[in-house]
């Protein structure tokens, strides 16, 4: 059984020059918590109920701590959100958003190997994860890794046309590269997807 939310978590103003916490994709999350196995997912009279009772306590309590982190991470409670993250993880340890969102952490922490290995476990989890390819794409530009980071970038926007953050990083690549043309085309795309942008 799966169970959906949409954890609205605020408004977060883009630059388009240089990081910051606002550039990685932490600013609505919509969470799908999956189903957990038991080791004995036979459903016979005695056990369907509890069975199913232990899977939802468990998705119910990895969403909560990964709303609990969010919270932390909005605080500036770094290090009680890669608690929270690293919880949600343990009960679920497929829970493509948790790993993206301890990669955020890292990746504001600097801490760039242990957020490219959270993006990495996220994409790994769920190949169609859009804000992971985003998210380790600004770890890849941060790197000068220019090639890597236009790669992610293209995923995310291929897996979601509307993704301006993904536009936005994109063009910044762009510009660094001295490809002026092509960044301007992305920074115009992501404006027109998310006129916040336009305040850079």
């Amino acid at each position: 059984m799966k169970h959906i939310t949409k954890l609205i978590i605020g408004l977060i103003t883009i630059a388009l020059v240089g990081y910051s916490k606002s550039e990685a994709e932490i600013s609505t999350v919509e969470i799908v918590t999956p189903s957990y196995s038991t080791g004995d997912d036979r459903l016979t009279p005695g056990n369907s109920e509890a069975i199913v009772s232990q899977k939802d306590s468990s998705a119910q309590d990895a969403e909560s701590y990964l709303k609990k982190a969010v919270k932390h991470y909005n605080e500036g409670k770094y290090e009680e959100a890669i608690a929270d993250f690293n919880q949600a993880i343990r009960l679920n340890p497929k829970y493509d958003k948790a790993y993206n969102g301890r990669g955020l952490v890292y990746t504001l922490l600097e801490k760039n190997e242990k957020a490219l290995a959270d993006y990495n476990q996220a994409i790994q989890i769920n190949p169609k994860y859009a804000p992971a390819y985003n998210n380790r794409g600004i770890v890849y530009r941060r790197q000068g890794k220019n090639e890597k980071a236009l790669a992610d970038f293209n995923q995310a926007i291929q897996l979601n046309p509307k993704y301006a953050k993904a536009y936005n990083g994109r063009g910044l690549v762009y510009r660094k590269q001295g490809k002026n043309e092509k960044a301007l085309a992305d920074f115009n795309q992501a404006i027109q997807l998310n006129p916040k942008y336009a305040k850079a």
